[in-house]
């Protein structure tokens, strides 16, 4: 299904041409400028009327400003991959989240399911010890009560599934009309992972979070601008050799010429370092959010888990009340009331068995977006880049 939902994805599709527009710079970046050549005629009072000027103006880049251009577009072009990825991995993030809807909705209707066949039964025994004189008429009228709201739970709980699936329609890019939608199923959700590794998860994080990773990329790209407007310290050389006649005589001319540097470029180059410190605060700023949200999503998972564990608990002791209920009816020393009373106590604990399940596959769902890596299915988002080593700091000198 994640092939699926990349492939009609129209954020991933709009990133992959952003991505492709970018690229297209580094060509522009290896360009070296043209020389330019100029005409003029010449005419003459006085004299012989005519002249020919020929002229050239061939353009010699000094500091290496060439190579530090492309630097900087290769930079940009890692951040525009990274924003692809970011793109591939939202996508896997909503539609982890809606399968968990979806199998979360199939388990409340088909709790609900029970609760209603319990509730009735319930109801039988009240009616019939009603009609031996032995039950209260108000027990039987609260017994069709509490049938009737179970049932509007029952209906809201399909109603939900038939909306989960029309939301991971959405997700898929697929109409809710479109065939095999409404037979989606995932089998995943009944089981819920309680035994994930928490004990790297800041490492795992800092090492897979797209949005780290591109502002590292454009923090790369803020030090290749500074370092090309400290280039531009240097003047570029302009070689103009030139040719010109009249009549009978010829001239041959080679000039040089060049910008005098009288401001050091020291207003731009204050500017690329303003930006690279942004860039570098920036960074430091997510890095703490990140670890802030880690721990957050790990705090969460353990106590839906510990919540998880207890409502097993209480369904494994419900069901064992339920057993010896029922073998006590068998032989003949039971209460038909109890049991059918037991009955319902069982349906009610699995309704908070899934509800708990939810919240730790909920909870799941966020430890996994708060490092950007599966945890559960062995799947990852393909990511080629490469990018500096070492984190900047939020205090660089200028070189």
């Amino acid at each position: 299904m994640t092939l699926i939902a990349w492939y009609f994805s129209p954020d991933l599709a709009v990133s992959q041409a952003e991505a492709g527009e970018t690229e297209t710079a580094e060509i522009t970046a290896q360009q070296r400028p043209n020389p330019s050549v100029s005409f003029s005629p010449v005419y003459t009072i006085g004299g012989p009327p005519w002249g020919l000027g020929l002229s050239l103006d061939v353009p010699i880049e000094t500091a290496n400003k060439r190579s530090i251009r492309r630097v900087l577009a290769q930079a940009l072009t890692t951040v525009a991959h990274l924003r692809v990825a970011e793109a591939a991995w939202q996508v896997r993030r909503r539609l982890r989240a809606q399968v968990v809807e979806l199998g979360a909705a199939e388990a409340r209707s088909l709790s609900a399911s029970a609760e209603v066949d319990a509730q009735q039964a319930l109801v039988q025994v009240h009616e019939r010890l009603v009609a031996q004189g032995l039950g209260s008429g108000v027990l039987l009228a609260q017994a069709h009560a509490d049938l009737s709201s179970v049932r509007v739970a029952q209906s809201t709980a399909m109603g939900e599934v038939r909306l989960a699936k029309a939301r991971l329609g959405q997700v898929l890019g697929l109409p809710i009309e479109a065939r095999g939608v409404h037979e989606i199923r995932w089998d995943g959700f009944t089981q819920a992972p309680t035994d994930l590794d928490l004990s790297a998860m800041r490492e795992t994080g800092l090492r897979n979070r797209l949005d780290l990773r591109r502002l590292l990329a454009q923090y790369a790209g803020a030090e290749s601008a500074l370092q090309l407007e400290v280039a531009k310290q240097y003047p570029d050389i302009h070689l103009g050799p030139g040719w010109s006649w009249n009549t009978d005589t010829q001239q041959f001319t080679l000039g040089v010429s060049f910008n005098l540097p009288l401001n050091g470029n020291r207003g731009p180059i204050a500017e690329a370092a303003a930006q690279r410190r942004t860039a570098a605060a920036r960074f430091i700023a997510l890095q703490a959010e990140i670890i802030a949200g880690i721990d957050q999503a790990v705090i969460a998972y353990r106590t839906a888990v510990e919540t998880f564990r207890l409502a097993e608990r209480q369904l494994d002791d419900h069901r064992e009340l339920l057993a010896r209920a029922e073998r006590a009816v068998a032989v003949g020393t039971g209460d038909s009331l109890v049991l059918a009373q037991l009955q319902l106590n069982v349906a009610v604990a699995q309704r908070a068995r899934v509800d708990a399940l939810h919240a730790v596959q909920r909870a799941v769902t966020s430890l996994e977006d708060a490092v950007q890596q599966p945890l559960v299915a062995a799947e990852a988002v393909p990511i080629d880049v490469t990018l500096p080593t070492t984190p900047p700091s939020a205090q660089e000198s200028i070189p």
